[in-house]
Parts: C-alpha cells; sequence; structure tokens
C-alpha cells in the first residue's frame, strides 16, 4: 500500500474544490421542475399591535432618565472643574519655576561680578 504526502500545492487544490462546491450547496431548495422555479411557502399575514405604555408609566421613566441625565451633568461639571484647576495649578507650578530660574540667573550674575 502507498501513502501519498500532502504538499500545500494539494492542500490548496483541495482548498479552492472545496469553496467551489459550497455555492452549489447553498442554492435554494427546488420543487424538482426542470424548469428550476424555487418551492414557495404562504405565509399568513401578520398583525403587530403596538401600544404606547400607560402615561403614569411614560412619567415615571421620562422622571427617571432626567434623574441619571442630571446626574452626568454634575459629575461632568465635576470633572471639567477638576481639570480647570489641575491646569491652573500646573500653570502656577510654571510660573513658579520660571521665576525661579531668573532669580537664579540674577544671582549667577552678582557671583561672577565678585570676581576681579
Amino acid at each position: 500500500m502507498r501513502f501519498v504526502a500532502v504538499t500545500p500545492v494539494s492542500l490548496a487544490a483541495i482548498a479552492v474544490l472545496a469553496v467551489g462546491a459550497a455555492p452549489a450547496l447553498a442554492l435554494p431548495n427546488y420543487n424538482g421542475d426542470y424548469d428550476n422555479t424555487p418551492y414557495t411557502t404562504m405565509v399568513p399575514p401578520v398583525t403587530v399591535v403596538t401600544t404606547a405604555p400607560p402615561a403614569d408609566i411614560q412619567s415615571a421613566d421620562q422622571a427617571r432618565q432626567d434623574y441619571y441625565q442630571n446626574k452626568l451633568d454634575a459629575a461632568q461639571a465635576r470633572a471639567d472643574q477638576a481639570i480647570s484647576e489641575r491646569d491652573q495649578a500646573l500653570a502656577d507650578r510654571d510660573a513658579a519655576q520660571g521665576r525661579l530660574y531668573d532669580n537664579r540667573v540674577i544671582d549667577d550674575e552678582d557671583q561672577t561680578d565678585d570676581i576681579p
């Protein structure tokens, strides 16, 4: 008995054949006539009844949505305030570092003047 090694080329050929056969398997069911007319089924009409929830439930839902929206707005305002305070603190720090650098430059210049 002989074993045949499966090479990548033969694997690719098998894959191409499998993909080529897939559309044939996806064809609709035909009724066996040679004119290729598909089966048709009659579906009774469906009546969809939609009703609005009662007014008290709608108002409770709206009140709940308003409550949580207000909480979200307040949290966003606090976050914006914290960001603003952080930015101000960073600006203050940068200004203080700039003043410190300016003082050091002046001190260094004073020290060089003392040398004969």
